[in-house]
């Protein structure tokens, strides 16, 4: 099949995304190739700092947070949870909230997990989430 210039069966017209693409797949290769000790190195420190954080916030939202064996456990007033827990196989940290499943990378030109749809880091989603969960802004971490 010969295609227009800029085509591939099956796409849409290549333009500047497709420096993203490769962008994503570079991101992609840095995670296949970290081990478990690395994965650990960046996991844990992030999941500590988070709930220093979200403990903070319990006191100015209605929220409890619990860490259950590494996972943290987020509960609200109306008895809805989210769970945010590493995922090692993966290398990925995860987020489960408002019915969602949200999975971060590790970047290492940002040294952030981040979530790659949005671009938002670890603690930006997670207080976009809660304050969204609430419906007013009441969390900053």
């Amino acid at each position: 099949m010969v295609l227009p210039a800029g085509r591939i069966a099956g796409s849409r017209r290549l333009g500047p995304s497709i420096g993203l693409q490769f962008a994503i797949q570079e991101e992609i290769s840095i995670i296949a190739a970290m081990d478990d000790q690395q994965f650990q190195s960046h996991s844990e420190p992030a999941m500590d700092a988070l709930k220093r954080s979200l403990i903070e916030a319990e006191e100015s939202a209605d929220i409890e947070v619990e860490d259950q064996s590494g996972a943290l456990h987020i509960s609200f007033d109306d008895g809805n949870r989210f769970v945010i827990s590493p995922n090692s196989p993966a290398r990925q940290i995860w987020i489960s909230a408002l019915a969602t499943s949200f999975k971060l990378d590790w970047s290492e030109p940002a040294q952030a997990w981040i979530l790659s749809k949005s671009g938002e880091t670890l603690k930006d989603l997670v207080a976009r989430l809660i304050n969204q969960q609430l419906g007013e802004n009441l969390v900053s971490l």
